[in-house]
């Protein structure tokens, strides 16, 4: 089934934004991954594993 419309608008920005992250995070190591720079619970890393 070809996905249309609104949907594969969706998918294809979600995929497009998914590997602007892969390529900012591509020399970071484990440590700097794991950093949390701002007051929320998230970082890079975390972020990477939920992909």
């Amino acid at each position: 089934m070809e996905l249309t419309g609104e949907r594969a608008d969706l998918l294809a920005m979600l995929a497009k934004y998914r590997h602007f992250l892969r390529f900012t995070t591509r020399d970071l190591g484990d440590e700097q991954a794991g950093l949390r720079t701002t007051a929320s619970e998230l970082c890079l890393g975390g972020l990477m594993s939920m992909g």
